[in-house]
């Protein structure tokens, strides 16, 4: 992919001792320093440093990696988002518990109670108008069997 051979050039492999020229034989470099990928390569290397290779295709692949970099913290905060909406949520769960668990030992309410507030009654008793509204029309309409 970068097509690179060593950090700034091919003889940084001169400090590598499986491609050292002490020993003939693997007075080389490695098949990824050579162009068209040789067996072997001898002498110089005919691609660029790492450094060099992997500056240039960040400067050519800015724009791409600022879209990563702003979509996993974007991905971050959201998922902080909902943890903290979920936790607020247990906590308020477990709070309104205490608060029932303590007023049935002080003897002021039922533990079973479970009233609503006035807006989720009215929306409660809004849908039971309107499923008694569908089944008196169903049955008046000759639809149910009763």
């Amino acid at each position: 992919m970068l097509l690179c051979c060593g950090s700034v050039n091919y003889t940084d492999w001169n400090r590598n001792r499986d491609y050292d020229c002490r020993n003939p034989i693997n007075c080389s470099l490695p098949p990824s320093c050579c162009d068209d990928n040789q067996d072997v390569c001898l002498g110089s290397g005919g691609r660029p440093g790492c450094i060099e290779s992997m500056t240039s295709w960040i400067k050519n692949n800015t724009p791409l990696l600022v879209g990563v970099w702003a979509g996993l913290i974007v991905g971050f905060f959201i998922f902080q988002f909902v943890a903290v909406h979920f936790h607020i949520r247990e906590i308020t769960f477990h709070r309104a518990l205490r608060e029932k668990i303590a007023s049935y030992e002080a003897g002021d309410g039922d533990i079973t109670d479970t009233s609503l507030s006035s807006s989720e009654s009215e929306d409660e008793d809004d849908g039971r108008q309107r499923r008694r509204k569908r089944r008196s029309y169903r049955v008046n309409s000759g639809f149910v069997d009763d």
